[in-house]
């Protein structure tokens, strides 16, 4: 265990047993006891990860590349630490990710990737310093020769000259091998498909329950991200009166004053929000309660769904929803920011990963016959408030506001009361559920019949 002591002319002196029992001393020269006694634990913690054989952690990284170089080669002479151009590529690199708990599962699950591609290519004990630039380049050909797609490469690469960059401020490295490495652009356009409102019926009407087409509603008609923003909607976000959703964003959370976002209630999401909370056990709090599951499973289960609809599901299929509906959007009479602020994105974002050349713009410019994008504003008020036999949809609207029982409290609703309660809750009238997706109709009685009248 490491020791210090004040020598008589106010000088601190550090003593520790280095490789070989041997003992040795450091003069740290004058400085707080306090100080002193961080430098001695750090020793110990060195001395530790020396017996084990573990690699420096994060703190202890840190803490090495403020030391002088005079400290650092009595370390090195005593067997605590080795020379900073023989830190471990490995070791660095998973001390690294461990070290970020800043960031979200998504981007630590990208870190994995990165480094399992870096460290599968030139091994994990290879040193820091011995990486060139000619390694950087040929973990990108190795990468295309494995069959990556562009935008993979380039995401990678680009995490992996965020690694050497966090070393070189370390002062681990004296230069970043990634930094001259040209990797293209990380968007892949053959990956975006447009969610036409054919295909948005087709999967309500086979949707398992109310919930499940509120939350593909959520995504292909409110623009939000799945799953994190739509997990965390809560009912008590939904403001009736104003026609608003309060959406909490975990991604831009970090970002000043994006935390959350408000959307306007869109007509394509007043009925399955008002199936939904029909659905809703009393006391409920989130909107999505019974689906609460990881991405990897929603895009299972929403696969599934897509064949018993008949159609093979698209590529990043949430994410292609928010990108159509930021495509529909656009070509309304909105300005760029107010739809940026709509989707949570930013308008450089939004034209790099986000807005589609669609068939209904060249059917436009050309004036060849074409599907023609339709308002996504101006349902028709009629579709809303019809009735067929034996079922009903819900309105909600100034004139008949006390429809739904939350329609007449003001504001966002903060308390716990806007939760589904028995007694205030919609009945179910009827046989049948409606549905509105996109200005369609869909029975869940009936489903294949709503969506064959819609492609008629």
């Amino acid at each position: 265990m490491a020791s210090i002591t004040r020598e008589p002319n106010g000088r601190w002196r550090l003593r520790f047993m280095g490789a070989g029992d041997k003992r040795l001393s450091i003069f740290l020269g004058k400085m707080p006891q306090r100080e002193a006694e961080r430098f001695a634990d750090a020793i110990d913690r060195l001395a530790a990860l020396r017996a084990t054989g573990q690699g420096l952690d994060p703190e202890t990284i840190r803490w090495v590349a403020g030391v002088p170089q005079a400290i650092k080669n009595k370390l090195v002479a005593g067997g605590l630490m080795i020379a900073p151009e023989k830190i471990a590529l490995g070791p660095f690199l998973a001390a690294y990710a461990a070290g970020r708990t800043d960031v979200k599962p998504g981007s630590r699950t990208a870190y994995k990737q990165a480094i399992g591609s870096l460290v599968g290519l030139l091994g994990a004990n290879r040193a820091l310093s011995d990486v060139t630039e000619g390694d950087a380049e040929a973990l990108r050909i190795r990468m295309a020769a494995d069959g990556y797609a562009q935008a993979t490469i380039a995401r990678r690469i680009k995490y992996c000259r965020q690694f050497f960059a966090a070393a070189v401020r370390q002062r681990l490295v004296d230069a970043n091998p990634f930094q001259a490495v040209k990797v293209g652009s990380q968007q892949n356009r053959s990956r975006f498909q447009f969610v036409s409102r054919q295909e948005a019926a087709a999967i309500a009407a086979v949707c398992p329950d109310a919930e499940w087409r509120l939350l593909f509603a959520l995504a292909r008609f409110g623009g939000l991200r799945v799953p994190s923003e739509v997990m965390a909607l809560r009912w008590c976000d939904v403001n009736w009166q104003e026609r608003r959703l309060l959406v909490h964003s975990p991604k831009t959370a970090r970002h000043e004053g994006k935390a959350t976002r408000v959307i306007p209630l869109f007509p394509e999401l007043v009925e399955p929000l008002n199936a939904a909370w029909d659905q809703a056990e009393p006391g409920t709090e989130y909107i999505i309660a019974r689906h609460r599951c990881p991405d990897p499973t929603l895009r299972n289960q929403l696969e599934r769904i897509a064949r018993a609809a008949g159609l093979v599901l698209w590529p990043k299929p949430f994410q292609n929803c928010r990108s159509t509906r930021e495509t529909e959007l656009a070509d309304e009479d909105y300005p760029v920011h107010v739809v940026c602020d709509w989707i949570g994105n930013s308008p450089t974002v939004a034209a790099r990963y986000y807005l589609q050349t669609t068939e209904a713009h060249f059917a436009r410019a050309t004036g060849l016959p074409g599907p023609r994008p339709k308002s996504v504003q101006h349902v028709d008020a009629s579709q809303c408030n019809q009735v067929q036999p034996g079922g009903r949809v819900h309105r909600i609207s100034p004139e008949n506001s006390d429809l739904h029982p939350l329609a007449s409290e003001p504001g966002m609703g903060a308390s716990a009361s806007h939760a589904p309660q028995p007694g205030n809750r919609l009945g179910n009238s009827g046989d049948h559920e409606l549905y509105l997706f996109g200005g369609v109709e869909t029975s869940q009685a009936e489903p294949h019949a709503a969506v064959d009248s819609f492609v008629a």
